[in-house]
């Protein structure tokens, strides 16, 4: 349903307690006074009913419907280019965004779209899947070969599999910290054999590891209210193997590469895109208040990572993500 559908049909449903259409689409008014309205969303797509939505600009709060719908007074003041909207609710992470108004006067105003994403119930990766977060466990990754070269990669398939193109890291580190980590997403590639230099040279080995192929160009959109990061590859994600690590932890060849990272540390986080390629969800509505960096490389990588099986990870409640 389009923008106009939506606060048309919201307005005629709404007109036996005083609301009607104005005479000009996209227009709804109340007690004579036109409104602009906007909907908060979860993460997945499902309207939040009972969210606190504030205007910044005068302090004034109201609570969106159970079809997350909410409305405002449209500006009076004139000119005004632009304001700004926040949106809070209990388990879940507070979202703002900022509005353009037009200055034609006769121009539709812009609907407010915020999107709040669930807390989730504890720190790490989390897919975002159709209906609820998928946890991408820690997987301690191992090295392979010689004291010259080495491998580093998983023995086991990576797991969980999903067909997400968006995920979510939660985390008690600031952006500069995540930044000086050098967080990397790899493509891995099933090795049955692989060279390393051993005492009389390169020299054949079984391997029979998933290791790094190339590295994923990524951005970071940090999320108001903590320490919450939403991270969306450059391109859309084909079927395959993939994983997250810092260090470089998958791209180095050299066994002592990794020597000074603490062995509670050497750890990726790996997964399967089943039913990818597609185009990314929906951008974070708006020009919202979390920043954005860029992440990945985009080089060969060599990676060795090391065995088990995926830990998992459930969403969870939690509470208010807080925020300005």
């Amino acid at each position: 349903m389009n923008r106009t559908l939506l606060i048309l049909s919201t307005a005629l449903t709404l007109s036996a307690c005083g609301w009607s259409s104005s005479s000009g689409p996209d227009r709804v008014v109340v007690d004579g006074v036109v409104q602009v309205t906007g909907t908060v969303t979860d993460a997945f797509g499902q309207p939040v009913a009972g969210a606190t939505v504030t205007r910044e600009s005068t302090g004034a709060s109201t609570t969106s419907d159970e079809d997350g719908v909410f409305y405002f007074p449209a500006p009076t003041e004139t000119p005004v280019e632009s304001e700004r909207f926040k949106a809070s609710h209990d388990g879940h992470i507070p979202d703002a965004t900022t509005i353009k108004y037009s200055s034609n006067p006769d121009a539709a105003y812009p609907n407010i779209g915020l999107e709040l994403f669930p807390v989730p119930h504890g720190k790490g990766f989390y897919a975002m899947g159709d209906d609820d977060y998928v946890g991408i466990g820690a997987v301690k990754f191992k090295t392979f070969g010689s004291d010259l070269s080495a491998y580093s990669g998983f023995s086991s398939a990576p797991k969980p599999t999903t067909s997400s193109q968006s995920f979510l890291f939660s985390s008690t580190i600031s952006r500069a910290d995540l930044a000086r980590l050098d967080l990397q997403l790899y493509q891995l590639t099933y090795k049955e054999t692989a060279v390393v230099t051993g005492l009389t040279g390169p020299t054949d080995i079984n391997l029979n590891m998933w290791v790094a192929d190339s590295t994923i160009d990524f951005t970071v959109e940090v999320l108001p209210g903590g320490n919450f990061y939403r991270i969306v590859p450059a391109h859309a994600l084909e079927d395959g193997a993939y994983a997250f690590a810092t260090h470089g932890m998958l791209s180095g060849t050299s066994p002592d590469a990794f020597s000074h990272v603490a062995q509670e540390l050497k750890v990726a986080y790996p997964f399967q895109i089943s039913g990818g390629g597609a185009a990314h969800g929906g951008d974070h509505g708006g020009d919202h208040g979390g920043d954005e960096a860029h992440g990945g490389g985009g080089d060969h990588g060599g990676g060795d990572h090391g065995g088990g099986d995926h830990g998992g990870g459930d969403h969870g409640g939690g509470d208010h993500g807080g925020g300005d």
